[in-house]
């Protein structure tokens, strides 16, 4: 897909749970996959080139070594892209390490097999090969270099993308109020162009949220010189996922001018737990030692880049009566060293706080607590509770 963002950042490792990442285009901005496979797949073929029963026809096979399966997948239209179910079509082994899959012109199905775990070349792998039963109606095989037929339901796609004058704002505007992630991903695409430079800046101003979001994903798109003074707007959206979209532009691009204003976009009761995680992600980037070692390039890999938040900062969250509770409970789970006694104290003081979601959250957190205090506290806080009945 011409330009898109799957989720995946090196910088934040191969777990995939960072805030700034996304798997399934959960994150705005980012496109969906077509289906799972459980890792990621060692070769992939279309149907259309083996001679496969007809209701193959629009298949892909997927070979998951890790899995020891060659996997079916029947794909389904999506608006202009594809989503799919899958199921196993050949099943092995711990022996059996599917890898590289691929049709002769007969419609042959050809397997390299790995059969052992092991990465060193042991000279024991295998190939297979997978035929059509005699006498049995087949996919007609499409030749390895016959041109791809064309699909118009892909038109839609192209056209938002190639927009270049004011007479195609109508069709954009249509597209980041549709509900296909790859139709607001062309739009997002065809905003950041110089030439519609003004009417992003005029969006991101907009009634409609989803023109403010993707005028917000254009300009980030675009690196615009007023990044900065636009994300001090967007930081106090009344819509949380821009909100959140705000943060991750700021903490990617490392803002420091902006560690303040961030504190704006948790600000609000709405702050979900996803927009508070992305808030502490920000934080974290924008801290002097990561923008200093990221600048200076002092690590080989970016896995060695270490990210903390500021020393107190969860604490000074969590006794700050001026923050919303939602925003003071969802600081509490992440409060390191809780048996430290400086932390336990904060947590049993709020055992009384007349705020259930306090207590919640620090309930939780102090029944896992080995604090020498904490089943005392535990007794009181119950006979406290029992007084108040």
């Amino acid at each position: 897909m011409p330009q898109g963002d799957y989720g995946y950042k090196s910088l934040y490792g191969g777990g995939g749970n960072h805030p700034f990442q996304a798997w399934g285009g959960d994150l705005p901005g980012t496109l969906p996959y077509i289906d799972g496979t459980g890792e990621a797949p060692a070769g992939l073929l279309d149907c259309a080139r083996a001679a496969l029963p007809m209701d193959f026809s629009g298949n892909l096979l997927v070979t998951i070594w890790n899995e020891n399966t060659i996997n079916r997948y029947v794909t389904q239209r999506r608006g202009v892209s594809l989503t799919a179910t899958n199921s196993v079509l050949v099943s092995g082994g711990q022996d059996f390490r599917p890898v590289a899959l691929d049709a002769d012109s007969r419609g042959n199905i050809f397997i390299t097999d790995w059969v052992l775990v092991d990465y060193p070349n042991h000279g024991r792998g295998r190939i297979w090969r997978l035929s059509p039963k005699p006498n049995q109606p087949v996919i007609r095989p499409r030749p390895y270099h016959a041109v791809p037929k064309t699909d118009r339901a892909f038109e839609p796609f192209k056209e938002i993308l190639s927009a270049g004058s004011a007479s195609d704002l109508a069709k954009l505007e249509a597209a980041f109020r549709s509900d296909d992630a790859f139709l607001r991903h062309a739009a997002v695409v065809a905003l950041s162009n110089p030439i519609f430079r003004e009417r992003a800046l005029d969006a991101s101003n907009d009634s409609d949220f989803r023109l403010r979001l993707g005028a917000l994903l254009a300009l980030r798109r675009a690196k615009t010189d007023e990044s900065e003074q636009l994300l001090r707007t967007l930081l106090r959206d009344t819509h949380s996922e821009i909100r959140r979209m705000a943060l991750v532009w700021a903490g990617e691009q490392r803002f420091t001018n902006l560690r303040e204003d961030l504190d704006q976009a948790v600000a609000g009761p709405d702050t979900s737990a996803a927009l508070f995680e992305t808030y502490l992600a920000a934080v974290e980037n924008l801290s002097p030692p990561f923008v200093e070692t990221f600048r200076d390039r002092a690590k080989d890999k970016a896995s060695q880049l270490t990210r903390k938040l500021p020393p107190g900062l969860l604490e000074s969250i969590i006794r700050d009566e001026g923050r919303s509770v939602r925003v003071r409970a969802l600081a509490i789970p992440r409060l390191e060293n809780q048996d430290r006694d400086g932390s336990y104290r904060l947590l049993a003081q709020l055992l009384r706080y007349h705020d259930g979601a306090l207590q919640r959250e620090a309930i939780r957190s102090l029944g896992r607590s080995s604090h020498e205090n904490a089943v005392e506290d535990f007794r009181n806080l119950v006979a406290f509770l029992e007084a108040l009945k």
